[in-house]
């Protein structure tokens, strides 16, 4: 089961790409931060015996451009 992400308090939609050029931010090999600023989330609410879904909607990221 799948569930949308939970903002961490404070945190926007803008908080959640890294700043930089898609080069820099590709992470992997490349060494970068990564594409997504894990800091912008925290974790899911727990509801009764299981966990609850993240406040977050779907598709609040676009990610890099792929070109061949």
């Amino acid at each position: 089961m799948f569930s949308p992400a939970q903002l961490a308090p404070g945190a926007t939609y803008a908080d959640v790409p890294t700043q930089g050029g898609v080069e820099a931010r590709l992470g992997g090999i490349s060494g970068g931060p990564g594409y997504i600023n894990a800091a912008a989330f925290g974790a899911l609410p727990v509801i009764g015996d299981g966990t609850g879904f993240g406040n977050s909607g779907i598709g609040i990221l676009s990610g890099p451009g792929q070109f061949t």
